[in-house]
């Protein structure tokens, strides 16, 4: 059912088993699950069913550090959340993105994650996303296209897919109708977190507090809370209730807010010409027909990219990124090469090339460095507004060059052509423009013991017994794959583990405070 936070009877208390606040990927895919389950679900959005300016203004902050990640422009506060901005793209992340890395300090995700243990999810998330079956292997989508792909040794440069969600599913408009009708979940609009309230012997959350813009205040009492805002607000509202823990809750080791990542986006600092046309699944995105053990048949969307196998990155001590190629004209081509048609003859050993300008989309390291925080400015609700400040290590923008060159020189290697790269000042950088993918991750990462992360591996806020954390502000590291797709297969591990432990008795952890240095 779905209702107007509005029309909540001033300082009325609502009482549930499970809070979802926030109406986004992660927030509907939990609540969906949750229906039929003997479980009641209130679910708190802060924006209605279509864009609303003020309430999109309370995501107004100040951004700095290596680029703007966008703080109102990459994210939708209204019933469906950033999904109403998606472009579409998904990909699961690799399997050694799960792994301990010895040049990625603090890399391992809990040993409960990894890629085969969240399989099962993933192929769950296919179908909320409306994609294919769960194919991401190379070789069965090499033979699915046909096997048309650039003939480069699989061991130096490996070919990888990702699946296109063709319309995007924007979730405000394609989950409304379910949640609008189950009878056991109550979806309140205009619904906005103020502050999380803690017993007053700490370790379990009591109860949040709630406002609308139009002044009206009450709170919900659940048995268990799931954060749900996105990568920044998960950990703008842990560090703004700080009224009962002067950090923020879930703080006390300080790593809220912390490790924040972006994807860093390349663009126009490489270029490649080959000698023949790149093969179409290279150039934009081609229909297939996968299948699927129960469902059968699945029409899917499919494009090819460029990255480097797992044993190489290991042996170079590099983060992940993967190449997209976007063809351009001759004329453009030039003007970002400066090549003459003479030079690009004798470098191909042909008087015909066709051109491709790479975008590249980067891993980064995470570093304590690159944080959100709090400032002294509040929006409309009193609610502090926030700082980010992103940072991309030198590690990272060497890896990203030495990436390129091993790449350009498999390319040249094969003889399909060449790869140009623009340097940068340093001569060992690649000079490109530097852009965030809209993703923001990490600033409540997850770990096995509360002085490495914020939230367990089953998403739980250490220390707090009652209240768990879904979407990207989770992830440990990020890969380089478009960060939806892992967002709902984890938000449906969550809601099972909700449904798995209902009936569990909740259990304070005992958590001792940091003595203060």
């Amino acid at each position: 059912m779905l209702r107007d936070a509005n029309a909540v009877p001033p300082l009325a208390t609502l009482r549930t088993d499970v809070c979802v606040v926030g109406g986004g990927a992660a927030g509907i895919t939990v609540a969906r699950d949750l229906r039929e389950s003997g479980l009641t679900v209130v679910v708190l959005e802060s924006g209605g069913l279509e864009h609303d300016g003020a309430t999109q203004s309370l995501y107004e902050g100040t951004a700095g550090g290596d680029a703007d990640v966008g703080l109102t422009a990459c994210r939708e506060r209204a019933f469906g959340g950033s999904t109403a901005r998606w472009a579409g793209w998904c990909r699961p992340l690799d399997a050694d993105d799960f792994e301990g890395r010895d040049w990625i300090p603090m890399s391992a995700w809990p040993s409960a994650l990894r890629r085969d243990a969240l399989a099962r999810f993933y192929r769950r998330a296919q179908q909320t996303l409306q994609l294919g079956a769960f194919w991401y292997d190379a070789e069965t989508l090499v033979a699915a296209v046909g096997g048309r792909t650039l003939p480069l040794r699989p061991e130096r440069v490996g070919t990888v897919f990702y699946q296109f969600s063709r319309p995007p599913t924007r979730f405000g408009q394609a989950y409304r109708e379910d949640l609008a009708r189950a009878r056991d979940i109550e979806v309140y609009l205009w619904a906005n977190l103020k502050e999380i309230v803690l017993a007053p012997t700490g370790g379990v959350v009591a109860r949040v507090e709630c406002s609308t813009l139009g002044g009206n205040r009450f709170a919900v009492e659940a048995d268990r809370y799931v954060l749900a805002m996105g990568g920044i607000e998960n950990a703008r509202m842990l560090l703004a209730s700080n009224r009962q823990e002067p950090a923020g809750v879930g703080n006390r080791a300080g790593h809220v807010g912390r490790f924040f990542m972006e994807h860093p986006h390349l663009y126009g600092g490489a270029v490649v010409a080959l000698r023949r046309r790149a093969p179409k699944v290279f150039r934009r995105p081609v229909e297939i027909m996968t299948m699927d053990d129960r469902l059968g048949d699945l029409p899917a969307v499919v494009g090819a990219a460029l990255a480097l196998p797992s044993a190489v990155r290991r042996r170079e001590g590099l983060v992940n990124l993967a190449i997209t190629l976007a063809p351009i004209d001759r004329q453009e081509a030039g003007e970002l090469t400066g090549w003459s048609r003479r030079r690009i003859a004798a470098l191909l050993d042909s008087d015909t090339a066709h051109f491709s300008k790479v975008d590249i989309r980067c891993e980064q390291r995470p570093l304590a460095s690159s944080r959100v925080t709090l400032t002294e400015d509040r929006d409309a609700l009193g609610t502090p507004r926030v700082a980010v400040d992103w940072r991309i290590g030198e590690a990272d923008r060497a890896d990203f060059y030495r990436s390129m060159e091993l790449i350009g020189a498999e390319i040249g290697w094969s003889r399909i052509g060449r790869l140009w790269m623009a340097r940068d000042d340093s001569g060992l950088g690649l000079a490109a423009s530097v852009l965030p993918g809209c993703h923001h991750m990490g600033t409540t990462r997850m770990s096995d013991t509360p002085s490495d992360g914020v939230v367990d591996a089953n998403c739980r806020v250490h220390g707090v017994a009652n209240l768990y954390v879904a979407g990207s502000s989770v992830f440990r590291t990020a890969g380089y794959a478009n960060p939806t797709l892992t967002i709902v297969a984890l938000a449906h591990r969550l809601a099972g583990h909700l449904v798995a432990t209902r009936t569990r008795p909740i259990e304070v952890d005992v958590v001792t405070r940091p003595e203060a240095s």
